[in-house]
């Protein structure tokens, strides 16, 4: 059975479930309820089978080409599903982006707003095309007035303008709208307590693709504060100008200075020192014009002295001429009668020259100890306690010790307070208080190096201003060879006064023997002699006995000469009083 053309699914589905039908029934012996009794012919069971048979194929074929069409259609609707799911997040994640924008929109809104509330700073405009205005809060706190009190606009504002002021606002403004230009000024304004207030009013005009003004835009700042802390300002340099003729009579160099640090008063002595005129100093930078050097930082320094209300120290300023100078320098800070500061006096003394000599005396100092630090005496330098400032390299060598370990401490607690002796402190007090020196103390010291020394201490004042005594100078001389050579001289001396007295005394017993002998020999003789002529004198006459009595005579005094010299030998008094008295 060949079909008429191609059928459509549900035709094929239909013809499908007929051959189906008729199948059974011939399966069943049927065919009667199927064919009925009209004029059919025969239906033979080859033929529906191959109906049967080409319906399957058809319907194969088309439900292969429906299930890729479904295959397709349902991975279009993926594809699709998939689409919706990307564009659903994405609208998520702007919808989140969104909400986090609007939020901090919201924050920074809150923030310009507690700014401008900090700042005392309103925002205004004013849309000249549709002749509408806008405040913000701060606006209206600025004015006196609660938001929406009054509605917004230029002329609202130039009602609460102080009358003074109110013309040269409105013609600043008129003439920025001509020119296209921004505008600002200062001016005052009445809130509705009658206070008065001082305002800065600035705006920018923003200009249309005709070149015509369509927008003003503009902040409106509180500076009541500041405006009158700058009138306080100008008051008080007014008073400082006022004093100028007594401050110009000093010779240290004064100025003043707000608190940005700008000069407002400059005196002659500054003028003279740091070659600028008050003209030229008035309103630069103190710290550029001179080219400061600070011995700290300056936001240290200003910190400091908001602080407190003084600061001294020594600062370095350039003059015009290009010289360095080095100042002391005092400030002392000003304040308004709300406590606020509103300025800085500098009072400046050229110690250049002092400085110089400082170096000076410093190098020379150091050229002292120089020569100090070979001298071979300890040179210790005491203060009016006592107590140790500096001592000399020869010292810490000897006590093997160093400047750290020594300087500060008591004197008298050296060499493990073997020093400590009540005389020898009583004699260091007098050396300030009598301002004289003593030597020739000597004390007895054990070295770190356990040898035993002797030194020979000598101290004089050393004098500061006005000759008054501030310090000792200690000198330690090591006189332990000397005691030793003085030990050795003393054991000679009486090693040679032994050996003096024993020669003594032999010469002595050498006397008395040569003294016996001329006693017992030459005496006796002399006298038999004597006597002897004195018997032939008797018996002689004439020139004889002439001869024999100046004989006699010479004989008498060898007899005296013996005499005597026997009693220089032996005297008398040496056998009465001893051998000590008789050669005294």
């Amino acid at each position: 059975m060949a079909a008429a053309g191609k059928m459509t699914y549900e035709e094929l589905e239909a013809r499908l479930h007929e051959t189906q039908d008729i199948l059974t029934a011939l399966r069943s012996h049927e065919v009667d309820a199927i064919i009925g009794d009209t004029d059919v012919a025969m239906v033979h069971l080859k033929e529906v089978e191959e109906a049967l048979q080409a319906a399957k194929e058809e319907l194969g074929l088309r439900v292969g080409e429906r299930t890729a069409e479904l295959d397709r259609v349902n991975q279009e609707l993926h594809d699709t599903i998939e689409e919706q799911e990307r564009i659903r997040r994405r609208l998520e994640d702007s919808e989140r982006k969104y909400r986090e924008l609007v939020e901090n929109l919201r924050e920074s809104e809150k923030r310009l707003l507690k700014a401008q509330q900090i700042a005392h700073i309103g925002t205004w405009e004013v849309d000249l095309e549709n002749h509408t205005a806008w405040w913000s809060d701060e606006t209206y706190h600025v004015l006196g007035l609660q938001p929406g009190q009054i509605e917004p606009g230029w002329e609202a504002m130039m009602s609460s303008t102080h009358p003074e002021d109110r013309d040269a606002a409105v013609q600043l403004l008129n003439d920025a709208l001509e020119n296209k230009r921004p505008f600002n000024v200062d001016h005052r304004i009445v809130h509705p307590s009658g206070e008065v207030r001082f305002v800065h009013n600035e705006a920018e005009i923003e200009v249309g693709p005709e070149g015509k003004p369509v927008r003003i835009m503009g902040i409106l700042e509180c500076i009541t504060d500041r405006k009158r802390a700058q009138l306080k300002l100008e008051e008080y340099t007014s008073q400082l100008e006022d004093q100028a003729e007594l401050l110009d009579l000093a010779y240290d160099m004064i100025f003043v200075h707000d608190m940005q640090g700008k000069i407002v008063f400059w005196n002659r002595g500054a003028e003279q020192a740091y070659g600028w005129t008050r003209e030229e100093a008035h309103g630069q930078l103190s710290h550029r014009l001179l080219q400061t050097e600070y011995s700290e930082p300056l936001i240290r320094i200003t910190a400091r002295i908001i602080r407190e209300g003084r600061w001294e120290g020594e600062l370095m300023h350039t003059t015009r001429d290009g010289r360095q100078i080095t100042v002391a320098s005092r400030w002392a800070l000003r304040r308004g009668p709300d406590g606020r500061p509103i300025a800085i006096l500098e009072i400046d003394n050229d110690i250049t020259d002092r400085k110089c000599a400082e170096q000076e005396t410093t190098d020379a100092k150091r050229f002292a100890e120089s020569i100090i630090h070979t001298i071979d005496e300890c040179l210790v330098v005491l203060d009016a306690q006592l107590r140790v400032v500096s001592a000399n390299r020869s010292f810490y060598e000897t006590f093997k010790t160093t400047a750290e370990q020594v300087e500060g401490q008591p004197f008298h607690m050296f060499n493990k307070g073997r020093w400590d002796i009540p005389e020898l402190r009583d004699k260091l007090r007098r050396v300030l208080s009598d301002n004289a020196g003593f030597k020739g103390h000597e004390l007895e010291c054990e070295a770190p190096d356990a040898e035993h020394k002797t030194l020979m201490l000598s101290a004089q004042p050393i004098s500061g201003p006005a000759d008054q005594p501030r310090m000792v100078l200690v000198v330690l001389q090591d006189i332990s060879l000397q005691k030793q050579h003085e030990k050795q001289t003393q054991a000679d001396k009486e090693q040679l006064s032994a050996l003096t007295e024993e020669l003594l005394l032999t010469e002595e017993r050498q006397r008395q023997r040569i003294a016996a002998a001329l006693h017992d020999s030459i005496s006796q003789s002399l006298a038999f002699a004597k006597r002897e002529l004195g018997v032939l004198e008797r018996q002689t006459q004439g020139d004889m006995h002439k001869s024999l009595e100046e004989v006699c005579e010479q004989i008498s005094q060898a007899i005296d000469q013996v005499r005597d010299l026997t009693l220089e030998l032996a005297p008398s008094a040496l056998y009465t009083l001893g051998l000590e008295a008789a050669i005294e």
